[in-house]
């Protein structure tokens, strides 16, 4: 068993945390303190600690509607969740919004309603708000690219054993897509605090 988590950065984001079944075991809007974040990230930890445990980051951009401050404040807040990652000693990788809306197939154009309703779809019976969908669908972008990893590497070993050869390839798990377009944030707090408001 292993554990996914997604993390959503800014004021509107939030954390949530799957199984590799896809059940939800935590979906919550972005803490407002660092420590409440730590508790969160910490939790996989702390719960099911035998568990091997990945976490995605969405790798967003300011954007050139922000003011210098907003746009200098959501900076400091994308770096603290990284920070916060470390420390909770969760490996992770950020991926674009393009790469993994592409991916669970709700392009949203930066309209909350298609991904929420996306997240409704995919993880029916758990309350879904704007806060929690893009958490959850970064979770299961994570999910789905371990999946696939397993996937690949079941049929490297299995070509490996047919005595048909084995060929030599490289395969990243998470492909954070460079080339892809990346989302700006619209409308973020001008201060720090702001970043990690609750809806």
């Amino acid at each position: 068993m292993m554990l996914f988590v997604g993390v959503d950065v800014g004021a509107h984001g939030g954390i949530a945390i799957i199984d590799d079944k896809g059940r939800v075991l935590r979906a919550v809007a972005m803490p407002t303190t660092d420590q409440d974040i730590l508790d969160v990230l910490f939790w996989p930890s702390r719960e099911m600690p035998l568990l091997a445990c990945r976490a995605v980051l969405e790798k967003v951009a300011s954007s050139p509607q922000m003011g210098v401050v907003s746009a200098f404040s959501f900076g400091g807040a994308y770096r603290a969740l990284r920070m916060a990652l470390t420390a909770a000693q969760l490996p992770f990788d950020e991926v674009k919004p393009f790469a993994w809306q592409r991916r669970l197939e709700c392009l949203s154009g930066g309209d909350k309603n298609v991904t929420k309703a996306r997240a409704q779809q995919l993880f029916p019976g758990t309350k879904i708000a704007h806060s929690t969908a893009d958490s959850l669908l970064l979770a299961e972008f994570g999910r789905r690219q371990w999946a696939d990893s397993l996937t690949l590497s079941s049929r490297t070993s299995v070509g490996a054993g047919s005595g048909k050869g084995r060929e030599t390839a490289t395969a990243t798990a998470f492909s954070t897509d460079a080339d892809a377009p990346t989302a700006p944030i619209e409308s973020l707090g001008d201060d720090l605090g702001d970043l990690f408001r609750k809806e």
